[in-house]
């Protein structure tokens, strides 16, 4: 059992939303999201088949630099895998099952720069997150958050 690349994208500009279309379906998922520059709060994920669920089909917990735990369920934005405290680069890697029937589950961890240089500790971010589509596997993964800066990454990785 190995991953290989599903898919992966690339922004030219500022973009809200990065998509990854991925093209053979996998048990389990990787998920790869760097974002640089002054960027906008609070990423999620998102996911679907064809088509990104925009319904409120989606729940999640988060905590940064351990604090009380923050939650929201019934919700349309997405999986919450962060809750910067500001408009900071960030680099999260999360993984997601993909079983058809089930629930798709996600767990993430997030790093957040917070002010440039050595005398500001970064944020962390730990996040699970709940998808409540069991109808198909999915196949097109998002990650929405505003004011992503040009040449922000979204790759996925997939494994059996």
């Amino acid at each position: 059992m190995a991953w290989g690349k599903a898919g992966t994208t690339t922004s030219t500009g500022t973009v809200s939303t990065i998509d990854v279309s991925i093209s053979t379906s996998s048990e389990f998922y990787q998920i790869i999201f760097n974002v640089g520059g002054t960027i906008g709060q609070n990423g999620a994920v998102r996911s679907g088949n064809s088509t990104i669920d925009t319904g409120s089909n989606y729940a999640y917990r988060s905590s940064r630099n351990g604090a009380s735990d923050g939650t929201a369920v019934n919700n349309s934005v997405g999986m919450r895998v962060n809750d910067n405290a500001g408009s900071s680069p960030n680099f999260v890697v999360a993984y997601m099952v993909n079983i058809s029937g089930e629930e798709k589950l996600l767990i993430a961890h997030t790093v957040e720069r917070m002010s440039a240089g050595a005398g500001t500790a970064p944020n962390r971010n730990e996040a699970v997150g709940k998808h409540a589509f069991t109808s198909n596997p999915i196949d097109i993964i998002q990650m929405n958050q505003a004011n992503m800066a040009s040449d922000t990454n979204l790759t996925i990785l997939g494994s059996d």
